[in-house]
């Protein structure tokens, strides 16, 4: 568990257990349903940035606690395949953003329709789409998900992250 590394969960509430139905659809497996990306050592702790209900927020984790849940395969770590700058400076740029709802809603649109009828911002931010926009800052934009899967940021789900050739898992 260093900096820069992703970590995805497969939480067990009601939008883990919808997440992880429209991955059962999709890909053929639960999946994940949670993402964030681990910031910074604070020895026995790690910090993690994610979006959450409340927003896009800073925490620590003891190590010890995420190693257990990696043990019961509650959660996964990923390693990015290119070199990161600055990965905590350019995750709390974010901290603070509210989560986006529409950003929910927009996914289940385009799952159903192929179409989106909200328009991309920063502003609000899913758990996917924070990491995916920390990732390209951090690389140097060399870690692009927008390109690789031909979606716009607000519409990456952590199963493209546990499937994408930019982060090994």
């Amino acid at each position: 568990m260093k900096p820069g590394d992703i970590i995805l969960f497969n939480w067990e509430n009601l939008l883990g257990t919808i997440i992880r139905w429209r991955n059962k659809i999709k890909y053929g497996e639960k999946g994940w349903s949670h993402v964030g990306i681990i910031t910074e050592d604070c020895g026995e702790n790690v910090r993690i940035h994610e979006a959450v209900s409340k927003g896009f927020v800073s925490s620590q984790y003891p190590k010890y606690w995420l190693e257990n849940k990696i043990n019961k395969g509650v959660c996964i770590i990923g390693t990015p395949q290119q070199e990161l700058h600055n990965i905590k400076e350019n995750a709390d740029k974010y901290l603070g953003r509210d989560y986006s709802f529409t950003d929910l809603l927009n996914i289940m649109i385009y799952w159903i329709s192929g179409k989106t009828i909200f328009k991309q911002t920063a502003n609000h931010l899913i758990c996917s789409e924070a990491v995916t926009r920390i990732l390209y800052d951090a690389s140097k934009k060399k870690i692009d998900f927008e390109k690789e899967y031909e979606i716009p940021y607000d519409l990456i789900e952590p199963m493209h992250i546990r499937n994408s050739q930019q982060v090994k898992f």
